[in-house]
């Protein structure tokens, strides 16, 4: 399979203020919590900004190899040390 460029727009609300929070797209749906499953690692993607009052918007481009027979979701982490942590998710629409 070979790595396309995408581009990812989320808009963001409710989260943490002022914060750094690492995404990904991720295969399943939302609450598939596979270890290690960021579709193309984790320097693929670039954090999201808070604003003071927790919300955020990203509208950025990332080069990964999405497969096409699988249903996939962003999640978006509390932070690059607790991954585990889902502060939000959403399915992954527009292919």
């Amino acid at each position: 399979m070979d790595a396309g460029n995408y581009t990812v727009t989320i808009d963001f609300r409710g989260g943490p203020n002022g914060k750094q929070l690492p995404w990904a797209i991720r295969p399943g749906p939302c609450g598939d919590v596979t270890p290690n499953s960021d579709i193309g690692g984790r320097g693929a993607y670039s954090n999201i900004s808070t604003a003071a009052d927790g919300q955020a918007h990203l509208n950025t481009r990332v080069r990964v190899a999405l497969p096409t027979d699988q249903t996939l979701h962003v999640d978006i982490m509390n932070s690059n040390a607790q991954p585990d942590i889902i502060v939000a998710c959403g399915m992954l629409t527009g292919r």
